[in-house]
Parts: structure tokens; C-alpha cells; sequence
């Protein structure tokens, strides 16, 4: 806690929000100041937890820990391999809401059915016969 504090988590929200702006369509720019906290904040906070992780993954990968009674020595522990499958776990979380938050931002509106157009009935005759006056078959 002494070098990771809330400071440096707000130095990782802009990131945060840039994951969940641009992660699938419609790609939208949010920031601090446009994005919906009062009814997405969970989506924030998750954001902002993987990359919390992302964060310690580069930054304390290689911790060394003393071990042994008499005579110690530095084991090198698998932190990235841990901090992975967290990851993995938080990010597929992540994907999912951000995927039901996106479906909410194309505001489609009412329906709408296209009539006429080329596969219509009336265009399934050729050319020719769409005429005005009606066309005479010819024996």
C-alpha cells in the first residue's frame, strides 16, 4: 500500500473507460466526465479491476520470497502465472457485460420492414414487362 494507493487507481480509470469505449461497436469515447457512472458503475469498477491486474502484472511480476531455515534463498514464485488465470476469469466478465452495456448505447428505435425493393413481387418480372401499358405476348 505504501506505492499502490488510490492515486494510482485514478491514474488507471482513463484506461478503463478507453477498454470499455472501444471494445466492441458502437466505439465511443468516454471519459471521466461522459460516462454514465450513475447507472454504470459496476461496469467502471470491473473495468478498473482488470486493469488493476493488468497493472500488477507488469509491475511485480517477479517478487522475490526468502525461504529456507538456516541458509535462505530468493525462490522466484509464478506471479504472472496466477495473476493469468485471474485475469482470464475477470476479462471474460468483463467482455460479457461490456457486450449487454453496448446493446443499450445503438438506441434503434422503432422497426421498420422494407417494401418493394429487388426481391419484391414486383420486380420479379423483367424489365421490359414493368411497363405502363401491359405487354403483349407474341406467338
Amino acid at each position: 500500500m505504501a506505492d499502490f494507493d488510490k492515486t494510482k487507481l485514478s491514474k488507471l480509470l482513463p484506461d478503463a473507460l478507453y477498454n470499455i469505449g472501444a471494445t466492441f461497436t458502437p466505439i465511443i469515447e468516454y471519459t471521466e466526465e461522459n460516462f454514465p457512472f450513475d447507472h454504470h458503475s459496476v461496469l467502471a469498477g470491473q473495468a478498473l479491476l482488470v486493469e488493476t491486474i493488468r497493472h500488477l502484472m507488469r509491475s511485480y511480476v517477479e517478487q522475490p520470497l526468502p525461504v529456507g531455515s538456516n541458509v535462505t534463498y530468493f525462490d522466484r514464485r509464478d506471479y504472472l502465472n496466477r495473476w493469468q488465470s485471474i485475469l482470464q476469469m475477470e476479462v471474460d466478465k468483463l467482455s460479457a457485460w461490456i457486450d449487454l452495456f453496448k446493446q443499450g448505447q445503438y438506441a434503434f428505435g422503432s422497426t421498420a420492414m422494407l417494401v418493394g425493393g429487388y426481391n419484391s413481387p414486383a420486380y420479379r418480372i423483367p424489365r421490359y414487362m414493368r411497363g405502363r401499358y401491359p405487354y403483349q405476348i407474341r406467338y
